[in-house]
């Protein structure tokens, strides 16, 4: 190991690395999300296709 060195006088220690915990944590959820049903009258109107194609 290493030689500790005090760089600042009274500094804390360092925080000590916790390994029990996964690095990226999901969160939960515990409810689907609602997702609304588009009415057909509120779709947007289809763009003609282009004739002229370069």
């Amino acid at each position: 190991m290493s030689k500790k060195h005090q760089t600042i006088p009274n500094e804390p220690e360092e925080m000590p690395v916790k390994k029990d915990r996964l690095e990226i944590e999901q969160p939960f959820d515990p409810k689907a999300p609602e997702v609304p049903d588009e009415s057909p009258d509120e779709l947007p109107d289809e763009m003609p296709p282009d004739e002229e194609q370069k």
